[in-house]
């Protein structure tokens, strides 16, 4: 859950309309099993600079970094 804390915190305001300050631990684990689902099967795109990530960078990136 920490490696994607400030992406999930971003989806909880952005696309739940929630804030993650008011969220019981129960709640917030429930929210973030979703966001995980959303994540995952592609469902949810991160914003940045108004526009929708071109996430083909990012993983090219995550692949550099994992195979070295």
């Amino acid at each position: 859950m920490y490696n994607k804390i400030q992406e999930f915190r971003a989806w909880l305001v952005e696309e739940r309309k929630i804030n993650p300050e008011t969220q019981s631990k129960e709640s917030t684990r429930k929210e973030f099993m979703q966001f995980m689902e959303d994540y995952n099967t592609g469902s949810y795109t991160p914003i940045r600079g108004g526009e929708y990530a071109d996430m083909s960078s990012d993983i090219a990136t995550r692949k550099v970094l994992q195979h070295g």
